[in-house]
């Protein structure tokens, strides 16, 4: 007798999911016909988290047509909020991007992005003190590497130095050097006349 209805239990489960598979289905394409891809891809998931059921291949198929317009809003939305330097909300919109499409290249990009711009600007500003002492380092480094006769970088710590503080004239007096022996006169001439000026 226990077998008999534990194989009648079985049986009105299977039922039950079919029935439970079908109705999800029936919603998906409902909502695909009226391109409502947020609902195809609610009941595509619903539908398969049932298991394997007659209704699965066709939502796989409806699953499948909702994820390229659903990746596309939530690139284009976040790309929308990362110009906009909305960077938390910009991480959130590539996020489901990728929950859609978890291999594209666009918003694992954009995700990147977002994160780093809001760390960045989440982080604390220096203070003056701060960006004087380090702008002060960055022209030391730039005399070492000059006297090491690696230009390149010794251009790099002079031109730190002037980005964290403007008003460094010798600072500004060698980048002018390195930049002429480098062939750059322009520039050269452009940061001479400032240093000129500050003196």
């Amino acid at each position: 007798l226990d077998p008999k209805v534990k194989g009648a239990d079985a049986l009105l489960e299977k039922i039950g999911l079919e029935e439970s598979a079908a109705s999800q289905l029936t919603r998906a394409r409902k909502a695909a016909k009226q391109e409502q891809w947020k609902t195809v891809w609610s009941a595509s998931i619903q539908g398969l988290k049932l298991g394997t059921t007659q209704s699965a291949p066709a939502l796989r198929t409806l699953k499948t047509r909702a994820r390229k317009p659903l990746t596309k809003s939530a690139l284009d939305r976040g790309n929308q909020l990362l110009a906009s330097k909305s960077y938390k909300d910009a991480a959130t919109a590539f996020r489901k991007a990728l929950a859609y499409d978890g291999g594209n290249a666009a918003a694992k990009k954009g995700k990147r992005k977002a994160e780093k711009a809001l760390k960045e600007a989440s982080a604390p500003k220096p203070q003056a003190g701060d960006k004087l002492a380090a702008a002060k380092q960055a022209m030391a480094e730039g005399k070492a590497a000059k006297r090491a006769s690696n230009l390149s970088l010794a251009k790099t710590k002079f031109s730190e130095c002037l980005k964290l503080h403007a008003g460094m004239a010798e600072c500004r007096e060698q980048l002018a050097v390195i930049l002429m022996a480098q062939g750059s006169r322009c520039a050269a001439i452009k940061h001479m006349r400032r240093y000129v000026r500050a003196r």
